[in-house]
């Protein structure tokens, strides 16, 4: 069945948080510090924010009648103080698809319409974070050519 990707609009809010709870879920298991399971990962009020932002875009995937996935982008500048350079680059806050719909194209789907996204904001890079545990989302991102630039560490005190 085709996959169509277009921008997210408010009767979204259930499914969309279908599918984003999968991979909170996913992230609660393997870092409960830090993640909490919940209902509604993209909660309301801020779901409705994103429609009235210029630096946001949230773009799902439907098959059919259902959403499948999402891409959560935002457009950023850098103004290039001290020793970093300036760069416009898009940043992907937020991406996932149905468990039930993966390794079939969709995510690849998505990123193309996520790179689109971000030319057409200026962007010179899209960036993401992606947590180590996450190794299949790892490959994927770097089956698109994506490289590790930086690494987050931490310590539990």
């Amino acid at each position: 069945m085709e996959v169509v990707i277009r921008r997210a609009v408010a009767e979204d809010f259930a499914e969309l948080n279908r599918v984003a709870r999968q991979g909170q879920d996913e992230h609660a298991d393997s870092l409960p510090h830090i993640f909490a399971r919940c209902e509604h990962p993209f909660g309301r009020e801020f779901f409705d924010s994103l429609f009235a932002s210029e630096q946001f875009e949230l773009l799902v995937a439907v098959q059919g009648e259902r959403l499948v996935g999402f891409s959560l982008l935002e457009a950023l500048t850098d103004p290039g103080l001290y020793s970093l350079v300036p760069r416009k680059y898009a940043y992907v806050r937020d991406f996932g698809v149905d468990t039930e719909v993966q390794r079939q194209g969709i995510g690849r789907k998505l990123m193309a319409a996520s790179v689109d996204w971000a030319k057409e904001q200026g962007a010179e890079q899209l960036d993401l974070k992606v947590w180590e545990f996450n190794e299949q989302a790892i490959r994927f991102y770097e089956s698109l050519g994506m490289k590790t630039i930086a690494r987050t560490m931490s310590v539990t005190l």
